[in-house]
C-alpha cells in the first residue's frame, strides 16, 4: 500500500475520532484490574471505529490494539499497532493529557506513527525515511541533551525505591511525569523533555516511538538495550543518545514490581 495515501487518510480518520471523543462526555467506566486501571465506553467506541477506518483499506489487515488484543502474526503484511485513548485515567480525571497511539508495520518494518495528543489537537506523523511532522511541519532533531540538563519522564509509583529513580534523582535536571505515554513522549520530540523512561509497556504504548527515534536521530530501546518489539512486555528507553549514555549502566541493571 502506498504510505502517502494511508497517512493522508490517518490524518482525516484522527480528526473524526477527535471529534467523537469530545462529543461523548457521558460515558461509563470500568476497572480492568484495580481501581488505577480504567476502561472507559469511549475506549472502546474509539477502537472501534478506528479498526473500521484501518479495515477498508485494500488488502487485510492485522490490527493489536489494547481493548480488543488477541494474538497476532506481528510479521503479518499489514500490521496495526493501536491505543485508542492512551492515558485513560487522564482522560476521565482531567480531561488532558491523553492521546491516540497508532504504528504501522509492513511485514515487521516500521513504516507509519503517530502520536496524537487530543486535547491540544497535536499531531506527530513519522514517515520511513521522509522525517518527522508536527501538524504537518517538518521537525528538525530535538537538541542532544545529557542527563544534567533535561527534564526526564518517569513514573515516580513505579519506580520509586529503585537505584534507577535515585540515580535520575540525584543525577538529572529534574524529572516529570504526565500519565500518558503519548503526552510523555510528544515532550520529548519536542525537544521539551530529554527522555521518557518507562520500566513496563505494551506494544500498543511503544509502538510509534522506534520510527520516531529512527527519523530524528533519537534513541529507543529497551533497558538492557536490545531492540523494542511488538511482542508482550517490555521495558523502554525514548530519549537522547547521550541520556542513554549516561543512564545505561544503572538502567540495565534496574529491579521493578
Amino acid at each position: 500500500m502506498d504510505t502517502a495515501i494511508i497517512n493522508q487518510n490517518m490524518k482525516a480518520w484522527l480528526l473524526d475520532l477527535r471529534e467523537f471523543i469530545h462529543s461523548n462526555r457521558e460515558y461509563k467506566i470500568d476497572e480492568k484490574v484495580d481501581f488505577r486501571d480504567l476502561v472507559s465506553e469511549v475506549d472502546i467506541a474509539v477502537e472501534k471505529k478506528l479498526t473500521e477506518h484501518i479495515n477498508s483499506l485494500p488488502g487485510t489487515q492485522t490490527i493489536l490494539g489494547e481493548e480488543s488484543n488477541n494474538d497476532v502474526n506481528v510479521m503479518a503484511d499489514h500490521l496495526w499497532v493501536i491505543d485508542p485513548i492512551d492515558g485513560t485515567s487522564n482522560f476521565i480525571k482531567q480531561a488532558d493529557d491523553y492521546g491516540i497511539l497508532v504504528a504501522y508495520f509492513q511485514k515487521g518494518e516500521p513504516m507509519l506513527s503517530y502520536i496524537y495528543e487530543v486535547k491540544t489537537n497535536t499531531l506527530v506523523v513519522a514517515e520511513k525515511d521522509q522525517g518527522v511532522t508536527i501538524n504537518d511541519k517538518l521537525i528538525s532533531a530535538p537538541e542532544n541533551f545529557a542527563l544534567d540538563e533535561a527534564f526526564v519522564s518517569i513514573n515516580p509509583r513505579k519506580m520509586n525505591g529503585t537505584n534507577l529513580m535515585s540515580f535520575l534523582a540525584k543525577n538529572g535536571f529534574d524529572l516529570r511525569f504526565l500519565g500518558s505515554s503519548a503526552s510523555d513522549a510528544l515532550r520529548v520530540v519536542e525537544g521539551k523533555n530529554g527522555a521518557f523512561i518507562s520500566p513496563e509497556s505494551e506494544p500498543w504504548d511503544r509502538a510509534p516511538y522506534a520510527l520516531i527515534a529512527n527519523e530524528l536521530g533519537l534513541h529507543m530501546s529497551q533497558f538492557n538495550g536490545e531492540p523494542t518489539t511488538n511482542i508482550g512486555n517490555e521495558s523502554f528507553f525514548f530519549g537522547t543518545k547521550q541520556i542513554f549514555e549516561d543512564v545505561y549502566d544503572v538502567m540495565k541493571n534496574a529491579a521493578f514490581e
